[in-house]
């Protein structure tokens, strides 16, 4: 979505407004920018704000602290996703003479990308940590009333996982046994993956991955004892897509290690860093805030 202009452009050359650009309107105090970037979830860009508005929006008592820096040109962006719009990252010049181009709009446009995904990697993290949670509560309740690993009933086991499934579809679950082949998985795992459950359940998690060695690292802590929780980074041999593996280790009542629970979660791509070479908006200093 194009950038919002608002104001008159202030650039070293000729400017002709794009077609889709909207007309320059009044302009409001920076945080009243973010509202409108995250209202319309597009940029917003003021290329010259009118001191006039900053010192209108100020109680008098503070505008001598606009003699040590203001607001002369702002460029704001919505942080979310296609889902949600959290926030804006807001850059402001707080001196005047040296406004932002245009080109600036793409740099922090960048900036604020790459803190949306960050934000949903978290967020992805977070949610598969707590379905992690849930299912181990619900395997060893369910593993209680055996006496061994090798007399569980894997129907009733596949039927305790479809559970989980019809409650949430998108949970990516998965039971290893010790030797990391898959006991059990949901559909969404499977896919996650790369493939459908029949090719899934049965096999070894490293026939399903392009880096063997990586998972065999990530599970060790976990298989020798060390650690009962654990975060590791696979890259499915089937699918484009890097996926997070938050794990935990399921023990019977003598603490005897029983099987391994593994909830997927998709990794968010992250654009390319930004090279501060490569970039003139990157050598223009900004103050920064979260609306």
């Amino acid at each position: 979505m194009p950038p919002r202009w608002i104001g008159p452009p202030v650039t070293p050359k000729p400017y002709v407004k794009p077609a889709d650009e909207t007309q320059p309107i009044e302009v409001p105090f920076a945080l009243e920018i973010a509202r409108l970037a995250v209202r319309t979830a597009s940029p917003v860009f003021v290329p010259q704000v009118p001191q006039r508005d900053v010192r209108r929006s100020l109680n008098p008592e503070l505008h001598e602290f606009l003699l040590g820096g203001g607001c002369y040109s702002l460029i704001t962006v919505p942080i979310g996703t296609d889902e949600r719009i959290d926030g804006a990252l807001i850059v402001v010049r707080d001196g005047p003479g040296r406004p932002y181009a245009r080109e600036d709009v793409a740099f922090v446009s960048a900036l604020g990308a790459r803190i949306s995904l960050g934000e949903a990697r978290a967020a992805r993290s977070s949610t598969a940590k707590d379905a992690r949670r849930r299912l181990v509560v619900a395997i060893e309740m369910f593993l209680s009333e055996y006496e061994h690993m090798s007399t569980v009933c894997r129907p009733a086991l596949d039927e305790l996982l479809e559970s989980v499934a019809a409650e949430d579809p998108e949970c990516r679950a998965a039971v290893l046994d010790l030797e990391l082949r898959h006991l059990c998985c949901t559909k969404a795992y499977a896919a996650q993956l790369g493939h459908d459950r029949t090719r899934v359940v049965g096999a070894g998690l490293g026939t399903l991955v392009a880096d063997v060695a990586d998972v065999r690292a990530g599970f060790g802590k976990v298989l020798v004892g060390e650690l009962d929780f654990r975060t590791v980074g696979i890259r499915p041999a089937a699918s484009a897509s890097p996926t997070t593996l938050h794990t935990a280790m399921i023990r019977g009542a003598d603490a005897t290690p029983w099987c391994i629970v593994v909830v997927a979660a998709p990794v968010s791509q992250l654009p390319a860093a930004v090279v501060p070479g490569e970039s003139p908006a990157a050598q223009v200093p900004a103050a920064t805030a979260t609306a």
